[in-house]
């Protein structure tokens, strides 16, 4: 796929589930096992547009033998069109809400997770990821604690 700018850009998340199950020779059952998630909800990424959840990223890149950094690429792409089709723009993609989503990624958190280790609600890590919220003092000292630790 190109950005219109000669650019190859990432392709959709379910295009790469996809992709990758197939050259892999598993069936979506078989990728179901292996990752704990029935053939159904493979289907759900693969052909009905679903993102999987952050928990199953790091099974997922594993299993297919995906680069993490592909995924989250895939995903990102994915989730700033969505987020323009309906007039949101993503946020900067080194700001503090790309780097926090990031390693939570790597860590297979969800934002509910990351908020609990946070002392925050998971609305407050979504915002923050989002950009349309900043932390306050506290806060900040907190995630960026989080950041030094996990990165």
């Amino acid at each position: 796929m190109h950005n219109g700018q000669g650019v190859e850009s990432p392709p959709p998340v379910a295009q790469l589930i996809l992709r990758a199950r197939i050259a892999a020779g598993l069936s979506r059952q078989d990728l179901g096992e292996q990752i704990g998630v029935s053939r159904f909800t493979i289907y759900r990424w693969e052909d009905r547009g679903f993102l999987p959840h952050p928990r199953y990223v790091t099974a997922l890149t594993i299993a297919l033998k995906i680069q993490v950094a592909e995924f989250e690429a895939a995903y990102q792409s994915e989730r700033a069109t969505f987020l323009t089709t309906r007039g949101r723009t993503a946020p900067p993609e080194e700001g503090l809400g790309f780097r926090l989503r990031h390693v939570r990624f790597q860590l297979s958190l969800t934002q509910r997770e990351l908020g609990l280790q946070l002392g925050v609600s998971q609305s407050s890590v979504s915002a923050w990821e989002l950009g349309s919220r900043a932390p306050g003092k506290a806060q900040l000292s907190k995630i960026n604690k989080f950041l030094e630790e996990n990165q």
